[in-house]
């Protein structure tokens, strides 16, 4: 993991340093459009809870998808949750599955 990745986990729990969760969310974001798969899941994570951002689970969701393809075991676990929580006929069928997702077993 990068560097920035770390500052962006201390700066989350406050971790040796001030604790400041709108800075972690722009870090993570920052990393995340650039394609690395953790930051991709934390950014999800705190949109899901609101940490950092206003709490939006469209965007969460979003996010934790794009890491569930990228191959992130904890993202993909959470993705199904996710989709398995949700009001059925409400959205579902508008949310492509990751590439691959009927060879997954979701519930392991």
């Amino acid at each position: 993991m990068s560097a920035r990745y770390k500052l962006a986990e201390m700066k989350l729990h406050g971790d040796e340093i001030e604790q400041n969760e709108v800075e972690a969310f722009e870090i993570f974001k920052e990393l995340a459009e650039k394609g690395d798969v953790w930051s991709q899941y934390q950014l999800a994570c705190m949109y899901n809870e609101g940490k950092g951002t206003n709490k939006n689970e469209g965007k969460g969701l979003e996010w934790m998808q794009r890491a569930a393809e990228s191959g992130h075991e904890f993202a993909e676990q959470e993705l199904a949750l996710l989709l398995d929580d949700a009001p059925q006929g409400e959205g579902q069928d508008d949310i492509p599955m990751p590439a691959g997702a009927e060879n997954i077993d979701w519930a392991d």
